[in-house]
């Protein structure tokens, strides 16, 4: 016996994909009453919004952009100057994360198209050390600047330590 409120179970199961078997185990009925009763209705499949590969780099290019406005506002707030990573450092970024995207196996790309969550997990392993390298820029940036300040614009480069005039170091 299948009342209104077991046959619209049924239905909504059938809509959400479910085979003939798993809603009959669902219901407790038999296979057979589930396909006299469900037997014209069709599995709606939902396809979930998939990035393309161009979608996907440019999804990680925002996010690349965001971090290296954070750490140059950190850096500037730790060291009260003004820092700026420059599009190299972007660019050497992409190129790597693309290699890396370019490597993956078909299944796991995909996945990495449409699953949201994954896509964040990946680029949070992929940039930390990105990240770290940056610092390591900036601190030799603000190394940099501090010897410009202390012997002029790149002058500390310029000596020649085996003179044995220090007037001819420049």
């Amino acid at each position: 016996m299948v009342n209104q409120t077991l046959l619209d179970k049924m239905v909504a199961l059938r809509r959400c994909g479910y085979s003939m078997r798993e809603i009959a185990e669902e219901v407790d009925r038999s296979e057979r009453t589930v396909r006299r009763y469900v037997k014209d209705v069709e599995p709606q499949v939902e396809l979930r919004d998939v990035f393309d590969t161009a979608q996907l780099m440019d999804w990680f290019y925002d996010e690349v952009l965001a971090r290296r406005r954070w750490a140059t506002t950190q850096a500037g707030e730790h060291w009260d100057e003004s820092f700026d990573l420059g599009v190299e450092a972007v660019d050497s970024t992409m190129k790597l994360l693309r290699q890396r995207v370019e490597s993956m196996e078909e299944i796991s790309l995909r996945r990495l198209k449409s699953d949201e969550a994954l896509r964040r997990q990946f680029f949070e392993e992929f940039i930390s050390p990105v990240i770290l390298r940056w610092i390591s820029v900036l601190r030799g940036g603000q190394m940099q600047k501090m010897l410009d300040r202390e012997f002029g614009p790149y002058g500390w480069e310029e000596v020649d330590e085996d003179a044995e005039d220090p007037d001819v170091w420049l």
